[in-house]
């Protein structure tokens, strides 16, 4: 075999090498994108049916990228605490946005829900939001992409994205009106900041700030007698920047609830709102596909 035969032989066999390299890849991927979960649905306990309805209305604000020590600066989360209950949610792995809204809205974790990456397309697994549906309760969306993409098919009134001061007016021009029994608002600005200078930034701190303010607003239109508040977060942020690891700072979030039927206290680890005493506000059932590792009544 000569030189220049030698030397083909080798490229043919690096060009082959490559091919395989780039299929293994692309299976890779679609085996993280395209998965699907290989568990069949859970039936409903019969000690889980539906209840007696403890509150008129639901509000969850979802403030993306919310870190749990950063949660405790804020000055109104933490009246909130006083008053009500205090959680340390996981976010799940991977830690990504899409996965967490998952995880949050139908109690599944990731390899349940078959949510497992920013680039799942399609519609959702079940969720609180056709629960709502099925109980003949009005749901509503502020700045909420996702979920609307996940569950739009149970959501009665969407708003599009904007600037989370123009999200907040939105918000509170529905609690005004009252037309809604299941709210979902989502403010992102925090996890830009995250993104950008990371999670322990001046910028980052500032838009915190800026988030506890938007809480206060929220809570001096809220009537809390009658309704149900949910501050909590998709995931946290690295001290330097991003998500979708396993570091404490990214899978714990704050999530504190106040209202009607809320018992005050500290409770240790629950893993969605899906968890049984949230649907239970709106008299609906536990999800059929939920699986909660572990919760404790305080």
């Amino acid at each position: 075999m000569t030189r220049r035969d030698m030397a083909m032989a080798k490229a043919v066999a690096l060009m082959a090498l490559g091919l395989v390299s780039i299929a293994q890849t692309i299976y890779i991927y679609k085996s993280v994108v395209d998965y699907r979960p290989p568990f069949p649905e859970m039936p409903v306990s019969k000690t889980l049916r539906d209840g007696p309805r403890l509150a008129r209305n639901v509000l969850v604000v979802v403030v993306d990228g919310l870190r749990i020590d950063a949660s405790n600066q804020m000055d109104t989360l933490n009246l909130m605490r006083d008053y009500g209950t205090d959680y340390i949610s996981m976010a799940g792995l991977p830690s990504l946005s899409l996965p967490g809204d998952a995880v949050l809205f139908t109690g599944s974790w990731q390899e349940f829900s078959g949510v497992t990456t920013n680039w799942y397309e399609g519609p959702g697994p079940d969720s609180i939001f056709d629960e709502a549906e099925r109980s003949n309760l009005t749901t509503s969306t502020v700045g909420y992409g996702s979920v609307d993409m996940m569950f739009g098919r149970s959501i009665d009134i969407k708003t599009g994205y904007a600037q989370d001061r123009d999200l907040l007016g939105q918000c509170l021009e529905l609690i005004a009106n009252g037309s809604y029994n299941l709210m979902a608002v989502h403010f992102s600005n925090l996890d830009r900041e995250g993104h950008l200078h990371g999670g322990r930034s001046e910028q980052y701190l500032k838009a915190v700030a800026d988030i506890d303010g938007y809480i206060a607003e929220i809570l001096n239109h809220l009537n809390l007698n009658e309704s149900v508040l949910i501050i909590t977060s998709d995931h946290g942020h690295r001290d330097e920047v991003g998500h979708g690891g396993r570091e404490r700072e990214v899978l714990e979030t704050p999530l504190v609830i106040a209202g009607r039927g809320i018992r005050r206290g500290l409770a240790p680890l629950t893993n969605q709102i899906s968890h049984p005493r949230y649907p239970s506000s709106l008299g609906f059932r536990f999800l059929p596909s939920a699986r909660v590792i572990r919760w404790s009544r305080p």
